[in-house]
């Protein structure tokens, strides 16, 4: 569960629906997990070197890389984890992909996990420095019973999904979309697998664009 802390140091409840709408039924509509190349090994080494330099503050990531394969990366360093992760990609829009500069990295516990306010500076700055630079989100959930029993494809939580909608409809977020220009991208690693989300909690919709 990736979620925003409040200024006091507590988790905000970013979802009121979540208990009413199973996660399992908005993950329908997410794509399916990502099939990658061999080549996309090339970010395992990169991203762990970089992970290990960061110690909660930004490395870079040298030489950069494509998208598919700092979440390759990513997966990596996180799939055998007892805990959350959350490794934060800095990087600018290049054709269909995202070229990754830099990363953070943070750790939670075995059920959550929450960016630090240096994240957050790092983020909100990042997105203002060029409209075509972009931030990739990643987390993971850690084996457990469903994995087990399903074999399941990644099913972000209703917590993750509120994070993602109160991106989604930021005014800045949807300028940038409307013209083309970079985003804030969320991936969740789960049970080997790598997939995008990018499905809101369908029914926390009207509550969230009323207090915007």
């Amino acid at each position: 569960m990736f979620y925003i802390p409040t200024a006091t140091g507590t988790t905000k409840n970013e979802s009121s629906s979540a208990s009413d709408w199973p996660p399992a039924l908005s993950s329908y509509f997410d794509p399916k997990p990502m099939d990658f190349r061999p080549t996309d090994a090339v970010g395992v080494l990169r991203v762990r070197r970089a992970i290990n330099q960061s110690s909660g503050k930004f490395a870079a990531l040298r030489p950069i890389v494509n998208r598919n394969a700092f979440l390759v990366g990513c997966l990596d360093y996180t799939e055998h984890s007892t805990i959350e992760h959350l490794i934060i990609g800095f990087g600018g829009r290049y054709g269909t992909t995202t070229k990754v500069s830099g990363l953070m990295h943070a750790v939670g516990n075995a059920n959550s996990v929450a960016p630090t306010g240096a994240m957050l500076t790092a983020i909100e700055n990042n997105l203002r420095s060029d409209f075509k630079t972009e931030v990739i989100i990643f987390h993971n959930h850690p084996r457990n019973w469903f994995n087990i029993l399903f074999d399941n494809a990644p099913i972000a939580s209703g917590q993750d999904r509120a994070v993602l909608l109160k991106q989604l409809i930021a005014p800045q977020s949807i300028v940038r979309t409307l013209l083309n220009g970079g985003r804030v991208l969320f991936y969740l690693g789960e049970n080997g697998f790598v997939r995008r989300i990018y499905t809101p909690e369908l029914l926390d919709i009207p509550d969230r664009l009323a207090e915007t």
